[in-house]
C-alpha cells in the first residue's frame, strides 16, 4: 500500500515540461532583495539567464537533444532539475506574498499632469503598485550622469531619475512654443518612505537642487529652496534604527522662452558621511535575515539549474571550442569598435565585420547546432554593443515631444494606468499592434528602454543570420550563387547596423516590429513543410498587418505565393495557416468594434500610409 503512495519523479517521456518549469523559474516575480527576482528582468544577471535558457524553451530540436544527452538520475540530472525547478517556483511565491521588500519606497508625479489614476504614478518597475509606491529605489541618488556611464542624450537633462511615465502624451510639451514646460525640465514631486540605521560618528548628507522637508527620528527638517546651485543639508542621525521620510520637489519655474540660464537639473543625492569625510550611499535597513536566507536559496537553485542548461551547451557545442573562444576573445572589443561618426550616429563598424564574419564562418555547416552557435555568437556580440551593454538595461530613453515614439510610448502605458486594452484609442488611428507589443517588452524589462532596444536587435540579427543559414544550408546552387547568399547577409547585417534602423529599433518604432517578423515568417512559410510551422508563420504575418496596415500589400502578395504552393501540397494545412492569419489580422477590428462600436477594418490612417 505505500507503494502505491510513493512519489514518483519525472520520467523520460514526461519530462517536455521541463523546460517550461525552467522558464517558469525565471519569470516568477518575487522579493526584490535577491538576484534571480523574476520580472521585471532589470539586472545584467538576469538577462543573461533568460537569454541562456530561451533555445530551450523556443527550440523543438534543442529540447530534445537535451533531453536525450541528460541522464535520468545525478546531481545535473532531470530529476534533480525537476524538483530544484519546483523548490524555487515555491520560494518565489512564498517571498512575493510574504518577504516584504527592500529599499525605499518611492512614489513620484509630476506637478505639470495628473496621475491618470490615484495620487501617484505608476511604474514597469513596480506593475502591481505594491506596497502602495511608484516603485522600490535601493538608494536615493538621482543626479547628472558622469560622461563615462553612459550618453547622457537618453535621459531628460543628462539625470538618473529614470522616471517613464514621462514618456506619455500627457508630457508632450512642444519646445518651439513660447510659455510651455520644458521637456527637460518637467517638475517633479517625489517622497521616500524606509527605515535607516544610523551609527556613532555618521550623518547623513543631503545634496539637492530644489526643495522639500526631511523626517528622521522625530526630527523634521526644511531643505530650502535652490535652483541656481546645489545645496547641502547635513543631518545628525541617533544610532539605532530609524523611519525616514522625504519629500521633494522640483520646479524652478523656467518654461521655454524664458531669457537667461535656467540652472542645475532636478538633484537629490542621499549618502552618510563620517566625521573624516567618506561617504557612503544611504541604504535602508535590509531584511530581516530569513527572509534573506530564504532570498539565497532561491538563488542557489536558479543557479544550480542554470549549471544544467550550460552543461547542455557545452555538450552540444564540445566541438566547436575553438570558434567559441575565438568569438569570446575578439567579439567583445570588435562589438565596440566604432571608428567612424556621423551625425551624430556611431557608425558600428566593428559589431558588422564580427558578423560577416560570424556568417562566413558558419555559411558551410548544415546542422541545427550551426543555428545554436550562430545565436551564442550573436547574443555575445550583442552583449557589448556600444550603448546597448545590459549594466545599462534600466536606463529611460525619452522620447521628443510631437512624434510617433512618444504616441507609442504613452499607448502602450496607458494599459498600465487603467487597465485596459483600449490603449487611448476607441478606434485605432495610429498603427494598432507596437504599443501591445511596448506595453509586454516593459511588462517583462521593467521601466528601462535599453534592455528592450538591444533584445529588439538581437532578434533582428539572429533572424538574419537565421535565414541565411535555412536558406543556405538547402541550396545546391554554384559557388557563385552562394557567394551572392553570403554577400546579401552581410548586407542586410549591415543595414540592421545602420543608424536610422538601430534608431528605429531603439525607439520603438511599429516598423521595427515588421523587420524582426519578417525575419522568422518567411522561413517558417517557404523553408518548411510542416503545419506547426506554417501557423506560427501566418500568426506573424497576421500581426505584421497590426503592427503596419500599409505593408498589406506586400503581405497579401507574399502570403498568395505561399498559398498557391502549400494549397497543392497540403490543402488542409494551407487553409488552417490561412485561417490563422485572417484571424489574426482581424484583431483590430475587433478592438475598433468592442470599444468604439464601429467597424473599422485597420486604421482611419490606412489609406494615407498606404500612399505614403
Amino acid at each position: 500500500m505505500a507503494a502505491a503512495f510513493r512519489f514518483v519523479p519525472p520520467t523520460l517521456r514526461s519530462d517536455g515540461l521541463r523546460p517550461w518549469l525552467i522558464g517558469l523559474l525565471l519569470f516568477l516575480p518575487s522579493a526584490n532583495y535577491h538576484v534571480f527576482s523574476g520580472v521585471p528582468w532589470n539586472s545584467a544577471a538576469q538577462l543573461a539567464a533568460v537569454a541562456l535558457a530561451a533555445p530551450l524553451l523556443l527550440s523543438r530540436r534543442a529540447r530534445r537533444a537535451n533531453r536525450a544527452g541528460t541522464p535520468t538520475g545525478g546531481i545535473l540530472g532531470r530529476r534533480a532539475v525537476w524538483i530544484a525547478c519546483c523548490l524555487g517556483i515555491l520560494g518565489k511565491l512564498l517571498l512575493w506574498t510574504l518577504g516584504g521588500y527592500e529599499g525605499f519606497l518611492g512614489s513620484y508625479r509630476s506637478p505639470a499632469a495628473r496621475p491618470v489614476s490615484g495620487t501617484w504614478e505608476k511604474s514597469y518597475s513596480n506593475p502591481f503598485f505594491r506596497f502602495g509606491a511608484t516603485r522600490i529605489d535601493r538608494t536615493l541618488d538621482f543626479g547628472p550622469i558622469p560622461a563615462a556611464q553612459g550618453d547622457t542624450r537618453l535621459v531628460i537633462g543628462g539625470t538618473n531619475w529614470s522616471l517613464s511615465f514621462l514618456n506619455s502624451l500627457r508630457f508632450n510639451f512642444y519646445p518651439g512654443v513660447k510659455g510651455n514646460v520644458s521637456r527637460d525640465r518637467v517638475p517633479i514631486a517625489a517622497e521616500w518612505f524606509g527605515v535607516v540605521e544610523g551609527t556613532a560618528g555618521r550623518d547623513l548628507a543631503i545634496s539637492y537642487v530644489g526643495e522639500g522637508e526631511v523626517e528622521i527620528g522625530g526630527l523634521r527638517r526644511n531643505l530650502p529652496r535652490e535652483y541656481r546651485r546645489v545645496n547641502e543639508v547635513v543631518l545628525p542621525v541617533p544610532e539605532g534604527e530609524h523611519r525616514l521620510r522625504i519629500s521633494y520637489r522640483f520646479d524652478d519655474g523656467y518654461r521655454t522662452g524664458d531669457p537667461g540660464y535656467p540652472g542645475p537639473f532636478a538633484t537629490l543625492q542621499c549618502a552618510w558621511r563620517s566625521g573624516s569625510g567618506a561617504e557612503t550611499p544611504l541604504r535602508a535597513r535590509r531584511a530581516p535575515w530569513p527572509w534573506r536566507a530564504a532570498g539565497a536559496c532561491v538563488d542557489g537553485l536558479v543557479l544550480f539549474v542554470l549549471a544544467t542548461v550550460v552543461r547542455f551547451y557545452a555538450l552540444v557545442l564540445r566541438g566547436q571550442w575553438r570558434l567559441l573562444a575565438l568569438i569570446a576573445i575578439l567579439g567583445p572589443p570588435l562589438a565596440r569598435w566604432t571608428p567612424i561618426r556621423e551625425h551624430g550616429f556611431a557608425l558600428e563598424i566593428g559589431f558588422l565585420l564580427a558578423i560577416a564574419g560570424v556568417l562566413l564562418a558558419l555559411g558551410r555547416r548544415r546542422t541545427w547546432r550551426t543555428v545554436l552557435l550562430a545565436y551564442v555568437a550573436v547574443l555575445c556580440l550583442s552583449a557589448f554593443r556600444k550603448g546597448f551593454e545590459p549594466w545599462h538595461a534600466q536606463t529611460v530613453r525619452y522620447r521628443s515631444a510631437g512624434n510617433d515614439f512618444l504616441s507609442y510610448e504613452s499607448f502602450a502605458r496607458s494599459i498600465l494606468d487603467t487597465g485596459s486594452l483600449e490603449a487611448q484609442e476607441k478606434i485605432f488611428s495610429n498603427q494598432p499592434l507596437s504599443r501591445y507589443v511596448n506595453f509586454l517588452l516593459h511588462m517583462l524589462f521593467g521601466d528601462g528602454d535599453t534592455a528592450i532596444a538591444a533584445a529588439g536587435l538581437f532578434l533582428l540579427n539572429v533572424g538574419i543570420v537565421w535565414v541565411y543559414l535555412r536558406f543556405r544550408a538547402r541550396s545546391r546552387a554554384p559557388s557563385g550563387v552562394r557567394a551572392g547568399q553570403a554577400a546579401a547577409a552581410i548586407l542586410l547585417v549591415a543595414l540592421a547596423a545602420s543608424p536610422p534602423v538601430v534608431t528605429f529599433v531603439a525607439e520603438g518604432a511599429s516598423e521595427a516590429v515588421t523587420w524582426i517578423a519578417l525575419m522568422f515568417w518567411f522561413p517558417l512559410l517557404f523553408d518548411s513543410t510542416r503545419m506547426g510551422d506554417w501557423i506560427l508563420g501566418a500568426i506573424l504575418v497576421g500581426l505584421s498587418v497590426g503592427a503596419r496596415a500599409n505593408h498589406i500589400p506586400a503581405l497579401l502578395a507574399a502570403f498568395a505565393v505561399f498559398g498557391v504552393r502549400a494549397l497543392r501540397s497540403r490543402p488542409a494545412a494551407a487553409t488552417g495557416a490561412g485561417a490563422a492569419a485572417l484571424g489574426v489580422a482581424l484583431l483590430p477590428a475587433w478592438h475598433n468594434w468592442h470599444y468604439g462600436r464601429r467597424f473599422v477594418l485597420f486604421t482611419y490612417t490606412y489609406a494615407l500610409n498606404t500612399a505614403v
